[in-house]
């Protein structure tokens, strides 16, 4: 067995650590007692529920001279645990074991189970662990005995990449559940045979979700895992790549905000074309669509990479993946938020679109926390005033996230929102009352007919025109920066070059609709 699965052991280690109740602010300090792998002797806590006092106190890493390794850890519930006592992990040869150990008679006994790849139960095994002074028996409960002494190997230099982790490298940038809830999948589920000093890091693109059965959630997408590995200034792919197909979750709560998913270890892989349109169904078409654009799917990859890379402060500047050229990494979304922006307030004469704009925000920049400003981008096809009590607006609401850098404002993320905005007036001004939204994937065309209506034709057309949104782009953020007194000359996308900003026209960039 390599020395590399003792890294293994150590990061396992410590997400049992997490999932038996540790709160976040106390993994790094597990990790750190992790990794240092060293036998401690600790005065064991007392414990309340049977009102006995632990007489065990070895923990720490111990392997036998077949290289088989046991971690055994100490638990207390005043360091965050759901019990006073101790847990372990074990590896012998490929298979990893892990459960919770009580005291009994100067032993710890326990069952531990071995990790599987899906749902099915797991080979069990019993044991008993004794203090032998220098080395630590261990019991099964046929017998057997195997004999664990301290691991004195330094690991000190023993070079491993931190595992990848949706809560700290994307969470604040636009947190999704059920994003989240594939990338966990993929990060720890998916891939088993890896060396674990690299880092395995996912790509998810969402196709769509069936939410009819919350005990099986159906999440269709389309996934890319790598395993990278370290090489100076690069994360170099060595294995891994596309894996589409549908991720089966179990959904907490009722679907909506407040709903959470964990990943039930499964997924229906779609090997080939003919997979693909059996497991994407009626979702198969706009699958196609977000994998077939190679410019959008390396985009994302390598973002996602320089996000983890910033998370974790590596000193890594480039990528490679599938034997592909070396390229430079592109600038992160993490670590840039300082609050130098103000907020964006309309800054027209007209309480028309004073009202349009903050509903915009209100109602669909708030799902961006990694930003210093949203700035909404409405791009409006026509706006029907026939009825007063329901004026329509219709568009491609955009929403632009930003920071400052310099004397330019960069983009980290945004999106569109298609549809109609009802705005209703009255002697007392506006007030938007709703808003009929575009769906995604199958349903994007079907809900784009039916609430464009006659204008679809029109509203298609408004989608392509690229040129024409960055116009209307460029001019708010011009309007945005003169209200302001900003000293800021361009805007720019990830990836792109810097676009320089029009002269302001505050007064006249819309007709006054309030006369």
């Amino acid at each position: 067995m390599k020395k590399s699965i003792v890294v293994l052991s150590i990061a396992i280690f410590t997400i049992m650590a997490v999932s038996c109740g540790k709160k976040d602010s106390d993994q790094t300090s597990a990790t750190n007692e992790a990794a240092s792998v060293e036998t401690t002797t600790e005065t064991a806590q007392n414990d309340d529920s049977s009102d006995k006092t632990l007489t065990w106190t070895k923990s720490g890493n111990f392997i036998d001279d077949q290289e088989n390794h046991l971690v055994i850890y100490q638990t207390s519930e005043e360091m965050g645990y759901s019990k006073d006592g101790f847990g372990a992990m074990l590896m012998i040869g490929d298979e990893m074991y892990s459960g919770d150990l009580d005291e009994k008679d100067g032993k710890l006994r326990g069952t531990l189970s071995v990790y599987t790849d899906d749902e099915s139960q797991g080979e069990e095994i019993k044991i008993a662990l004794t203090d032998m002074d220098d080395y630590i028996l261990m019991t099964q409960d046929d017998g057997s005995e195997m004999q664990f002494k301290p691991d004195d190997t330094d690991y000190s230099d023993f070079d491993i990449l931190p595992m990848f982790s949706y809560n700290q490298v994307l969470a604040d940038i636009s947190y999704d559940a059920l994003e989240a809830a594939a990338y966990d999948y993929l990060s720890f589920d998916y891939m088993k045979d890896y060396d674990p000093s690299n880092v395995i890091i996912p790509y998810v693109q969402i196709v769509d979700v069936d939410e009819t059965n919350s005990d099986d959630v159906l999440l269709y997408g389309d996934y890319y895992v790598w395993e990278y590995a370290g090489e100076e200034d690069t994360l170099v792919a060595v294995s891994g790549g596309h894996c589409p197909g549908i991720i089966h979750l179990e959904r907490f709560g009722d679907v909506g905000e407040g709903a959470s998913y964990s990943p039930k270890g499964t997924i229906d892989e779609a090997f080939t074309d003919d997979d693909a349109k059996t497991i994407f169904g009626k979702y198969y078409e706009y699958y196609l669509t977000l994998s077939s654009d190679d410019q959008m799917v390396d985009s994302g990859l390598s973002q996602i990479i320089s996000d983890y890379v910033a998370a974790n402060n590596l000193d890594i500047t480039k990528y490679q993946i599938a034997g592909g050229d070396v390229k430079e990494l592109p600038e992160t979304r993490v670590k840039h938020i300082t609050g130098t922006l103000p907020a964006y307030e309309y800054p027209g004469p007209e309480l028309f679109y004073s009202v349009l704009y903050q509903y915009v925000i209100d109602n669909l920049a708030n799902a961006y926390s990694d930003t210093e400003v949203s700035i909404p981008c409405p791009v409006i096809l026509t706006i029907d005033e026939s009825n007063k009590d329901d004026i329509k607006v219709y568009g491609d609401f955009w929403v632009f996230n930003y920071y400052l850098d310099g004397d330019i404002m960069k983009n980290t993320s945004g999106g569109s929102y298609p549809g109609c905005i009802h705005v209703k007036s009255s002697a007392d001004g506006y007030e938007v009352t709703g808003m009929d939204m575009v769906e995604d994937g199958n349903q994007y065309i079907p809900t784009a007919k039916k609430i464009f209506g006659n204008y679809y034709e029109d509203f298609m057309k408004l989608e392509e025109d690229l040129d024409g949104r960055e116009a209307t782009r460029a001019q708010i953020i011009a309007n945005y920066v003169a209200a302001n007194g900003l000293n800021v000359a361009a805007y720019q996308d990830m990836g792109w070059d810097p676009v320089l900003l029009p002269e302001e026209n505050i007064d006249s960039f819309y007709s006054n609709l309030d006369g």
